[in-house]
Formats: C-alpha cells, sequence, structure tokens
C-alpha cells in the first residue's frame, strides 16, 4: 500500500479541499470594516422585541396631557408637573389620579424642558401610534453607540478597546427600560446629549485654536441642554476629567 501522505501532491489536495475554518464573532468583530453597522446590528436584535410594544404606564398619563393641550384645555403639556400643590391635588384625588395621601402641600415636579419639546413634537407626528416613537427610541440608542464609539477612539487611541467597549455599551441591560419604555426617552435623549457634549470638551481640550473655542461653547450648551432633558445629566460633567 502506497502512504499518500509522503507525496506532497496528495497532501497538498487533500489540504485544499478541506472546508474553510469559520470565524468566530471576536474575529468578525475586529476585522470588521464596518464596526459601526456590525454593533448597530447586534443592538437591534437584542432589543427589536421593544417594537412590538404599545405604551404603559406613564405613556397614558402623557397621552391624557397632549390631548389637553392640543385641544386648548392647558398652556403646556405639563408631562412632568406631577402634583402643583392646592387646588391641583384636590382635583386629582378627586378624578382619581393620585392617591388619597397625596396632600395638598406634597408637589413632585422635574425641569425638563427639552424632552418635553422632543416629545411633543413627536405626538404631533405619530399621535397614538407606538411604533414612532419606539423607532425614534431606537435611533436615540444608535446615535448614541455612534458617539460611544467615536469617544472611546478619542480617549484611548485603541481600536480594538474602543470596539469592544462600545459593544458593551451597545446590548447593556440598562438600555432596556429607556428602550422599551416610550416615557424613559428623558435618558436617551440626556445620554446623547452628555456623549456629545464629552466629544466637544475634548475636541476643546486637544486644540488651542478658535474652533476649539467653539468646541468648548458647544461642550457646554450640549450639557446644559442634557441636564434639561433630565436632571441625571449633571454627572456626565465628569466624563471629560
Amino acid at each position: 500500500m502506497t502512504d499518500t501522505s509522503t507525496q506532497p501532491g496528495v497532501a497538498g489536495a487533500v489540504s485544499s479541499a478541506a472546508p474553510p475554518r469559520r470565524r468566530g464573532f471576536a474575529a468578525s468583530l475586529l476585522a470588521s470594516r464596518r464596526p459601526m453597522l456590525f454593533i448597530s446590528l447586534l443592538a437591534v436584535g437584542a432589543y427589536w422585541p421593544t417594537l412590538l410594544q404599545g405604551f404603559a404606564v406613564d405613556d397614558y398619563r402623557n397621552l391624557r396631557q397632549w390631548r389637553r393641550y392640543v385641544a386648548g384645555e392647558i398652556d403646556s403639556p405639563r408631562l412632568y408637573e406631577f402634583l402643583l400643590g392646592g387646588d391641583d391635588n384636590h382635583a386629582q384625588r378627586r378624578d382619581g389620579l393620585v392617591p388619597w395621601w397625596a396632600g395638598d402641600d406634597f408637589r413632585f415636579i422635574y425641569f425638563r424642558p427639552v424632552t418635553q419639546a422632543f416629545m411633543t413634537a413627536e405626538y404631533r407626528l405619530f399621535g397614538n401610534r407606538p411604533l414612532g416613537y419606539h423607532i425614534v427610541s431606537f435611533l436615540l440608542l444608535l446615535v448614541g453607540v455612534r458617539m460611544a464609539l467615536a469617544l472611546y477612539r478619542q480617549w484611548t487611541g485603541m481600536e480594538t478597546w474602543s470596539r469592544w467597549a462600545t459593544l458593551c455599551f451597545a446590548v447593556a441591560g440598562c438600555n432596556a427600560i429607556p428602550v422599551a419604555f416610550i416615557a424613559a426617552q428623558c435618558d436617551l435623549i440626556a445620554m446623547v446629549l452628555c456623549l456629545a457634549s464629552a466629544l466637544l470638551a475634548t475636541q476643546y481640550m486637544s486644540r488651542g485654536d478658535v474652533l476649539g473655542t467653539l468646541a468648548g461653547i458647544g461642550a457646554l450648551l450640549a450639557h446644559a441642554a442634557a441636564i434639561m432633558s433630565k436632571e441625571v445629566a449633571i454627572a456626565g460633567a465628569a466624563l471629560p476629567m
């Protein structure tokens, strides 16, 4: 019997016929020429069921406020003016909108004019159709992911770590509620504005020209808008540090 393993021609034929090795997930992420597209598809895959959800919890209050605003019953949507005290509390208790123990001296108000204006514009576009709001939430998440990738690249200068960090950010469980819950869009809006502020602040610190000064001003404006989207954004001031 002839040993074909010692014959170069036969060994080469056998070797060339072997099936190619499949590229693993990590190799695909690192080799991708479009990492943002790769990561975005993973984020969409993680959260796409939220597109099938309807309204929930605070969404119904927001819809009620928007209807009253459009009808001219109130001069502002008052999305975050939950309890104004006095007669307002009494009226809401009478209508069953707040529990009996919410006394007339109890006040519950947030200052979020940016989110209120943004979501009121959505209501004018989508009305009572939740899909439109969910698509906007997805877009906000993906814009934030793109900004995070740019920020990691600027801060680390290491493409491999930047891609892995962005992937972790994109599919983090803390994104589930803001993406799924329409009334929680305030978190996504504040996130995008915080990341924009950090990117601009990074440019300000790395440049010494007029563009750097403009970037610094833009960072302050973006961060102010983030705080007026949701007050927790005040912590974003520490990002460039």
